[in-house]
């Protein structure tokens, strides 16, 4: 059997010997990469390399560039040399700078790149073959059913396993175990890259930390425990393929796992218990048996079960079906949840994973949508929306921390001090907020405003200048301490007495709801001892405003109902009066006001500030 070694210098001499005399970048810092730089460098033009992480550096003798100085220093074609399984994720991160210069990427069977678009998108037919069905006959014929662990039994959270080094370290920041010029992901990545092609253990790896960056051994041993903890915390089952692990028992198979993981056989199968797996017959690991999956692993499982027919089931097609077809065992391919994103209608969805936080929300959705790899045999490819509170929370959730995200960033950048959050557009974020407060710093001080939005976009009016006054004597009396009490001791007394209101004997919602006098519009009748807010405001500022008769019609109909509760003709002719008819609707009136309506205030007499504090909600 040839090695993957050989089988990557024979496929780069027979698909890249067309661009011999052009600049050729690798992505990729593993060891295929050091093995073709060795065999082929006299003979290609390698102008550097990438890599996720350590851009910048010098490895195997070549610069770590981004795809910018690539192109700044020649570059013809960029080589992905990764397995397939990770090829969806590495080429979104570079498609559309690569694109932008017209630079082709290639993976290392000679296959050209493309993002998938939503007018391109088909599809594949593997999901309508390799279907669940198909696999439960699999399964009836075999002996021993082996199962993958990680992308297959279980998922995490996160985009990429490498994305829980990256907690650990704010984590570690967070706790003062480190300072926070000091890294720990990208040293925790070399020291277990640089162990390789042997299979280290969890031990070996730290160690190799400690010797390269000399931190102290107790605090190694509380970065160690983090990284389990975090480790626990991201990993969730794959329903799907959980029911399938127990249909297998539930045929009196022998079960068991196999796994190239740098946490032992006992820790694993802690794991797995924590998730309802239990009566594994053996748990196969590639850091207790010194050989991965692709050096030999499949063949210590044969020898452990001769003569009987073993079917392995994983998601990636060269540690878990080639390998296992090459040690004459079975195989059957799950399409990892990632995978399927690539494949998938929201494929471009993958570009969006350059920094850290952009990866835990990608991986937090693919955990909730694409933990199921037969869904896209019901769906053609498509995700499936379970309900409203679906929506909210794997797309309307995520853009809107996404713009906080930014929102502190940028407030931090310009030196803001105090952010007012204008009701209601502003709730949601401050909810946010509250949540973001109790883990991080925030550089700004921020309340909830009772203000419409209409008094700072329509300024340019007559109507919009008179709004942004009382948005300004608003937001000034919001300044004041005493004010924001006296605003918060307003809302809990109405709060009491509606909840005195609702709590007496007979009384309904709808004679809580009537006995509230009307909101004030145009030819609406409100009770003399009530006067009109609108009114009052705008004759004072000597406002009018001119209103045609069309719009007079339809606000009179639609305040048709307001007008049958009518009780006194003063009214009528204080509000018929008013130049601002509606302007209690439109203009800058707080829920405060409004849930006030029972005893009506002046508009100065309390702020309509709600500080950012849960009890004031």
């Amino acid at each position: 059997m040839i090695s993957e070694q050989e089988y990557v210098i024979t496929s780069f001499r027979k698909h890249f010997q067309r661009f011999q005399d052009k600049g050729i970048v690798v992505y990729g810092l593993g060891k295929n990469t050091e093995v073709l730089l060795d065999a082929l460098r006299d003979e290609y033009h390698f102008i550097g390399l990438m890599d996720g992480v350590r851009t910048g550096e010098t490895v195997y003798g070549l610069p770590v560039l981004t795809v910018d100085e690539a192109q700044e220093r020649g570059v013809g074609v960029i080589l992905i040399l990764a397995r397939a399984a990770n090829l969806s994720i590495i080429y979104p991160r570079i498609a559309a700078d690569c694109e932008r210069y017209g630079i082709p990427v290639y993976d290392i069977n000679g296959v050209e790149q493309h993002r998938i678009t939503q007018k391109t998108y088909a599809c594949p037919v593997f999901y309508a073959t390799h279907t669940r069905e198909a696999l439960i006959e699999k399964m009836r014929a075999a002996d021993v059913v082996s199962f993958d662990v990680f992308d297959t039994l279980l998922m995490r959270r996160c985009l990429e396993p490498t994305d829980v080094f990256f907690l650990v370290e704010q984590e570690a920041h967070r706790r003062g175990l480190l300072s926070q010029s000091v890294p720990f992901a990208k040293p925790r990545i070399l020291a277990e890259r640089a162990l390789y092609p042997g299979q280290p253990t969890l031990d070996d790896i730290y160690a190799r930390l400690m010797q390269d960056t000399g931190i102290a051994e107790d605090v190694a041993k509380e970065l160690r425990a983090l990284g389990l903890a975090e480790e626990e915390r991201q990993l969730v089952p794959r329903t799907a393929m959980m029911r399938l692990l127990h249909e297998a028992q539930a045929m009196g198979k022998t079960v068991i796992v196999t796994s190239d993981m740098y946490l032992g056989g006992q820790a694993i199968g802690r794991l797995l218990l924590m998730h309802g797996i239990t009566g594994l017959d053996h748990v196969f690991v590639s850091s207790d048996t010194g050989v991965s999956k692709t050096g030999g692993l499949f063949d210590l499982v044969r020898q452990t079960y001769l003569g009987q027919h073993i079917l392995h089931i994983g998601d990636n097609a060269t540690s878990d079906v080639h390998a296992a077809l090459s040690s004459g065992s079975d195989a059957w391919l799950v399409p990892s949840a990632r995978q399927m994103l690539a494949e998938s209608a929201c494929a471009p969805l993958t570009e969006h994973s350059r920094d850290l936080p952009e990866r835990v929300i990608l991986g937090n959705f693919l955990t909730r949508e694409l933990h199921d790899p037969f869904l896209f045999q019901k769906t053609q490819g498509r995700l499936r929306l379970a309900d409203a509170y679906a929506l909210g929370r794997d797309y309307a959730g995520p853009m809107v921390a996404g713009f906080v995200q930014w929102l502190i960033e940028r407030c931090r950048a310009d030196g803001i001090e105090m952010l007012l959050l204008g009701a209601r557009d502003g709730w949601l974020i401050r909810e946010i907020l509250d949540d973001a407060a109790r883990t991080m710093d925030l550089p700004f001080r921020y309340r909830y405003v009772y203000v419409s939005r209409a008094a700072f976009i329509s300024q340019k009016t007559t109507s919009g200048q008179w709004k942004m006054e009382r948005a300004r004597s608003t937001i000034s009396a919001a300044t004041s301490p005493s004010s924001c009490a006296a605003a918060q001791r307003s809302a809990r007394t109405i709060c009491t007495t509606w909840r005195a209101k609702a709590s007496a004997p007979g009384r309904s919602l709808a004679s809580l709801t009537s006995s509230r006098p009307a909101r004030a519009s145009f030819g609406s009748k409100k009770s003399s001892a009530s006067p009109c807010r609108a009114t009052t405001s705008c004759a004072s500022k000597n406002r009018t405003r001119k209103i045609s008769p069309s719009r007079h019609t339809t606000r009179a109909r639609k305040s048709s109902t307001r007008q049958q509760n009518a009780t006194s003709p003063s009214a009528k002719t204080a509000c018929t009066s008013c130049p601002r008819r509606g302007a209690a609707k439109k203009s800058a009136t707080s829920s405060l006001s409004s849930k006030a309506s029972a005893t009506p205030q002046t508009t100065s007499s309390k702020s309509p500030i709600a500080q950012n504090s849960p009890t004031n909600s």
